[in-house]
């Protein structure tokens, strides 16, 4: 696969966790349960509404840190457009800070991934949910799409079984909705999560690889939550400009591109 195609599928990079508390952990306080029942009950609540949305669009600024060989972390911001129509349809749009153009998109019976600066393309059959598109691109493709999860019909329960840890940090309100910020853990990543409890919906969020050297992070900024979209199937159907080039899905090709950007300073 050519240049480009990797930069909408560069695996989840986070921050470590920090202590809500504090840098210090308070040894003076009694033993609790390592998950608070009410920030689960908050976190579950906002993962069923958002695995039960039927249409949705949304555009999400994010950016993650790239670690180079020497340690330094290098920043890399994008913006993308995601949209729902469930259960079979789904588009990601991704905007680069270079206005380069990368997208992923399913319309129930093909994947497509294209880059619009280097007028390319692929695509393979895969028939199903958008769902099982996401779990195939990840795991037989090797090709993680950011945020993808975020977005499954099994969210809650994925939650429910990862979660080792979880605590709301605190509670505020904003633009008068109330909002809780909640960090939670499993034995991969931490995350926190700013949710606004009126309307069951994630705010930002910023996620870290504790297992990974140098610790770095993802996050998020979800803005225009747009629950009632006017969305086409034809929104879903990718065809492909005539000078764009038909190309293989090549994962191997893919990762060592990505190293490839990623040291690019020593």
């Amino acid at each position: 696969m050519k240049k480009g195609l990797y930069r909408i599928i560069i695996p989840l990079m986070f921050l470590s966790f920090l202590s809500q508390r504090g840098l210090t952990e308070d040894t003076s306080q009694p033993e609790v349960s390592p998950i608070e029942p009410e920030a689960m009950t908050i976190l579950i609540n906002m993962a069923e509404n958002l695995s039960t949305l039927q249409k949705v669009k949304v555009k999400i600024k994010n950016g993650y840190d790239a670690v180079q060989r020497s340690g330094q972390k290098i920043e890399f911001e994008s913006m993308r457009v995601v949209k729902y129509k469930r259960p079979n349809l789904c588009r990601f749009d991704v905007t680069e800070r270079d206005g380069s153009q990368q997208g992923f998109v399913f319309d129930g019976n093909n994947i497509t991934v294209f880059d619009e600066e280097e007028k390319v393309y692929a695509t393979t059959p895969k028939p199903g949910t958008c769902d099982n598109a996401n779990e195939y691109f990840k795991n037989e493709l090797k090709m993680p799409l950011p945020l993808s999860q975020l977005f499954n019909s099994k969210l809650a329960e994925k939650l429910k079984e990862m979660i080792t840890e979880a605590t709301i940090v605190e509670e505020y309100v904003l633009d008068k909705d109330k909002v809780s910020h909640i960090a939670f853990r499993t034995e991969q990543v931490d995350v926190q999560v700013w949710i606004n409890n009126k309307k069951n919906l994630p705010n930002k969020l910023i996620i870290s690889y504790k297992n990974v050297p140098e610790h770095p992070q993802f996050w998020a900024y979800f803005k225009d939550w747009d629950l009632s979209p006017w969305l086409k199937d034809s929104d879903f159907n990718f065809k492909p400009p005539k000078d764009y080039e038909k190309i293989m899905f090549s994962p191997v090709k893919v990762m060592e591109m990505k190293e490839e950007k990623e040291n690019v300073q020593k």
